[in-house]
């Protein structure tokens, strides 16, 4: 998951409306449990450059 991919899902817009602040909370939370269970890893390749 990139960041962007993180951006665009928080500024998409949702059905029920609101500022994505929750989605962002939420995300939050669950890479904290993820980072304390280890489960969060960033890819140790360089980019590809074009």
């Amino acid at each position: 998951m990139s960041k962007a991919e993180v951006v665009a899902a928080l500024e998409a817009p949702t059905s029920f409306g609101g500022d994505g602040h929750t989605r962002l909370t939420a995300l939050r939370s669950l890479f904290a449990f993820l980072e304390a269970q280890q489960k969060v890893f960033a890819d140790p390749a360089p980019p590809a450059e074009p």
